[in-house]
């Protein structure tokens, strides 16, 4: 009962929450610039102005995802702590 009661005052779960919002402020960002550039270089190709917005979006794209971590599972807790031993003990005395 104590470690759940503990539980928000550990750095750890202020670290884990400052992902989950960073990454969420990253998603809504990168979305905007996803639909913003798409619109705008599908919607002018004819004036042959719409060819370098849409290579912008892909050098600009390249950016986000270099920028993102490799690994969805990284906002979970217990990230790179493994789950059990091999003899099927937890290895994490937390």
């Amino acid at each position: 009962m104590t470690r759940i009661l503990l539980r928000p005052l550990r750095l750890e779960t202020w670290r884990e929450l400052a992902f989950v919002l960073l990454g969420g402020v990253t998603a809504v960002v990168g979305f905007c610039v996803q639909v913003a550039g798409l619109a705008a270089g599908l919607s002018l190709p004819v004036t042959l102005i719409g060819i370098p917005i849409l290579a912008a979006l892909v050098y600009v794209t390249g950016g986000f995802v270099r920028s993102t971590p490799r690994s969805c599972d990284n906002s979970s807790p217990g990230v790179g702590r493994p789950a059990s031993s091999p003899r099927g003990r937890s290895t994490y005395s937390g």
